[in-house]
């Protein structure tokens, strides 16, 4: 008997041959799908908390313990999301400005675009904050020159990114607070 002649060979064959169409398409989108998700996240446009860079600031600085600036701050124990975002701070010699413009130039250079620029108050301190945005990854950069107690150098830098959904429930209760 040839295969012709058997009916359930034939519509055996026509299912598999279904099966084989449906896995080689879902391979080639699954393909796409992750090549475009490996070039945005190489661009630095979707944000994995543990790959993302916090760059130094310029001139001679020094990192700072985070933990101990935290208790100087206590409100800051209130923000959400403090453990979902990544930071360090640095006590610096240069000016809060050519920081500033220093980061701004680096970030914009990255393809960042800066969002939010501001003065806040804090326990009698003077903060100027900077936020960036580049697809779903946010920088956000404080400066203070009123630190010199805490830091030994005439700047206080706090850098810290992370995802843009956990920034925005850092920046509502920020709000909430003023």
């Amino acid at each position: 008997m040839s295969y012709e002649e058997k009916p359930e060979y034939n519509k055996k064959f026509k299912i598999t041959n279904k099966k084989i169409k449906i896995v080689v398409a879902a391979v080639i989108i699954l393909s796409i799908v992750g090549a475009i998700g490996s070039l945005a996240y190489s661009a630095g446009f979707i944000p994995i908390t543990g790959f993302l860079d916090i760059n130094t600031p310029p001139g001679t600085y020094s990192e700072l313990n985070t933990n101990e600036l935290i208790e100087n701050y206590p409100e800051v124990n209130d923000m959400p999301n403090l453990d979902k975002i990544k930071y360090k701070a640095y006590g610096t010699d240069g000016s809060v400005e050519s920081i500033a413009s220093y980061y701004q130039e680096k970030l914009e250079k990255e393809g960042y675009k800066l969002l939010r620029e501001g003065t806040l108050h804090l326990d009698g301190k003077t903060f100027q904050y900077y936020g960036f945005l580049k697809g779903l990854t946010v920088v956000g950069i404080l400066l203070t020159p009123d630190a010199e107690n805490e830091t030994g150098y005439g700047t206080m830098v706090v850098y810290t990114t992370g995802s843009a959904l956990d920034y925005q429930e850092i920046l509502n209760w920020y709000e909430n607070q003023t």
